[in-house]
């Protein structure tokens, strides 16, 4: 993601000898082909932004059977963490917020967690492999581009008859 230099300083502070050999700060990637790449690429993708509704990346991620660490307490964490287990599924790890109450809590990730659950994905190749092949099974499940389809145009047509009427 968008990381800005403190907030990658922090993140290689965890590991300052090895952090260039595992650690891709991409930002924003328009072309389909370099994300692809970049998708094949990882062993662990962390959806750590504190204001996406619903992050694509993750859906990405998960169809090229890579596991996610997510932010908790984000529409992210909606889509990641608590509805897959509603499913019985679990099929990413939560990366704590620095700020639990107050205005705050709505803002920035916690470095240290971002960095230990990394660290055990990366540790632990079964872990892993199960996060990233039941992240794959359910993303092709519930976010398939026909679901997702039907999804937008019933929310659409429910919103031009609010409309009309």
């Amino acid at each position: 993601g968008n990381f800005s230099q403190p907030r990658r300083r922090q993140l290689c502070t965890h590991d300052t000898r090895h952090a260039s050999e595992y650690l891709l700060f991409t930002g924003h990637i328009a072309d389909p082909n370099e994300l692809a790449a970049v998708m094949a690429f990882g062993n662990v993708t962390a959806v750590c932004s504190y204001y996406d509704p619903f992050n694509l990346v993750g859906c990405e991620s998960y169809l090229m059977g890579t596991p996610c660490v997510v932010t908790e307490r984000t529409g992210a964490a909606d889509v990641y963490l608590t509805n897959p287990e509603r499913y019985g599924e679990k099929i990413a790890l939560p990366i704590r917020k620095p700020y639990v109450d107050g205005v705050n809590r709505f803002f920035g990730v916690d470095s240290d967690s971002m960095a230990a659950q990394i660290a055990l994905l990366l540790d632990d190749d079964s872990l892993a492999y199960s996060l990233g092949q039941a992240g794959k099974r359910f993303v092709e499940t519930h976010y398939n581009y026909r679901m997702m389809g039907n999804r937008y145009l019933d929310l659409y047509e429910r919103l031009t008859s609010i409309q009309r009427g």
